[in-house]
C-alpha cells in the first residue's frame, strides 16, 4: 500500500509532491543519491540504481526533498493509494 501526498523539509521549508511506500506484491527501493525509486520482488534488499549508480535500499522510509536534499521531512496532506 502506498501513500501519495505533500510533504514540507523541515530543513529548508520547501513543501513538495512524493510517493511512499510499496505496494502489495511489490517493495520498494529508493537510491540514497538521487531518490529515483523502484518496486521490486518482495524479497529483494538492495540493488544498484540505473539512473545515478548509488545503491538502492529498502531501509529507506521517507523522500528526499528536491531542493536541498536533505531527508528531514514530514507528511501535510497524505492520499491512501490501494493496488
Amino acid at each position: 500500500m502506498a501513500i501519495t501526498g505533500s510533504f514540507k523539509c523541515n530543513k529548508c521549508g520547501n513543501i513538495f509532491y512524493a510517493q511512499i511506500g510499496g505496494l502489495m506484491y511489490a517493495a520498494e527501493l529508493r537510491c540514497v543519491d538521487c531518490d529515483n525509486r523502484e518496486y521490486v520482488k518482495v524479497g529483494i534488499k538492495e540493488k544498484t540504481c540505473e539512473r545515478c549508480g548509488g545503491k538502492m535500499t529498502d531501509k529507506i522510509s521517507t523522500p528526499m526533498c528536491p531542493s536541498c536534499k536533505s531527508r528531514d521531512n514530514k507528511i501535510e496532506e497524505k492520499q491512501l493509494n490501494l493496488d
